[in-house]
């Protein structure tokens, strides 16, 4: 797995752009995924992660797909996201895949950095 820090000028708070031979959602080695993520990194802005989940209807229809959220108490970040499944090993569709973390992480920072600035 490979990331990006990217600042999102907010503290707690920060878009990561994560390129990963695991696939969250069957789990497995088997298959690829790119994401984009919103993730709080401190004590603060995680508990303040709660007023996302409360407008993730809300959020998932300004980002305009669906948006995954984890929140988990054993964890000291909470991170919410959005992935699509790739084959990281296709040199022919790295320039569609930096084309889509590119416009994803634009349309977080779009969309988020207005809504955490007020929490």
């Amino acid at each position: 797995q490979n990331w990006l820090n990217i600042s999102f000028s907010v503290p707690g708070y920060g878009l990561l752009a994560v390129a990963s031979m695991f696939d969250s959602e069957s789990k497995s080695y088997q298959n690829h995924e790119i994401r984009v993520e919103l993730y709080a990194n401190t004590p603060a802005s995680k508990a303040a992660f709660t007023a996302i989940e409360t407008k993730k209807e809300m959020l998932e229809e300004k980002l305009g797909h669906e948006l995954i959220l984890l929140n988990r108490e054993d964890q000291k970040s909470a991170r919410a996201y959005t992935r699509k499944p790739v084959d990281l090993n296709s040199e022919t569709d790295w320039e569609k895949q930096h084309t889509w973390l590119l416009n994803h992480l634009e349309n977080f920072q779009n969309t988020f950095k207005p809504f955490v600035v007020k929490l």
